[in-house]
This record gives structure tokens, C-alpha cells and sequence, in this order.
């Protein structure tokens, strides 16, 4: 747990589980100690991160409408293997055959590693 208030649980959600559908789960896990939250977002399977999960169904519809809306900023922090080219960029690769753009700025370089 990386925070918890009476509306939203933040976890930290390692590595190869997925946040919803397909088992194993962020939402299963929580179920399963009793707890009928719903993840608000996803992350990849291969990603971990600061997952958002609604203590409410309405907490979660309102967190929904402000993803459709585009209201909300995800900023992801990486590790890479290999060094940049440019420092800074746009890449437009799809993911889950969804449309994605990613705006990307080298922040350090050390050994190999970006």
C-alpha cells in the first residue's frame, strides 16, 4: 500500500500480474481479502507502478469519466537499456492494438543504461 483514504487505495503493482482480467489480478487479490474495490486504471503486465483502485462504485465511475475526459497526466519513470540517440522525443507505436503516443526525455545516462 502506498496510500489509502476513504475513497481510493494507491498499491504499488509489481512486474507480470495484471491490474484486471485475466488471472492473476490487482482486483482478484483485493476480492479475495474481502475487499470489493475496483482497480480505476491499468498498467501494462510487464510494468510495475502506482496503481489507483476506487473503494466506490461511484469513486470509480468519476474516475473514469476523468480518463475519457483526458483529464488525467501519467508519468512514468524508466529504466533503459542503451543510450538515446536524441535526448527527447515523441514515439507513436500502437500498444494492445490501441493508438499510443509516449513523449519521452532522457533525464540521465550511465553505464550503457538511460
Amino acid at each position: 500500500k502506498l496510500y489509502e483514504d476513504e475513497y481510493v487505495l494507491v498499491v504499488n503493482k509489481p512486474p507480470f500480474i495484471n491490474s484486471n482480467k485475466d488471472f492473476p489480478n490487482v482486483e482478484e487479490v483485493l476480492k479475495r481479502k474481502n475487499k470489493d474495490y475496483t482497480v480505476v486504471h491499468r498498467l501494462d503486465k510487464q510494468t510495475s507502478g502506482a496503481l489507483i483502485v476506487a473503494k466506490e462504485k461511484k469513486i470509480f465511475e468519476s474516475f473514469k469519466e476523468l480518463f475519457r475526459k483526458r483529464k488525467v497526466k501519467k508519468v512514468y519513470l524508466s529504466l533503459v537499456a542503451g543510450n538515446f540517440k536524441k535526448k527527447s522525443g515523441k514515439v507513436n507505436v500502437p500498444l494492445d492494438g490501441k493508438p499510443s503516443k509516449t513523449l519521452f526525455r532522457v533525464l540521465e545516462e550511465f553505464n550503457g543504461t538511460s
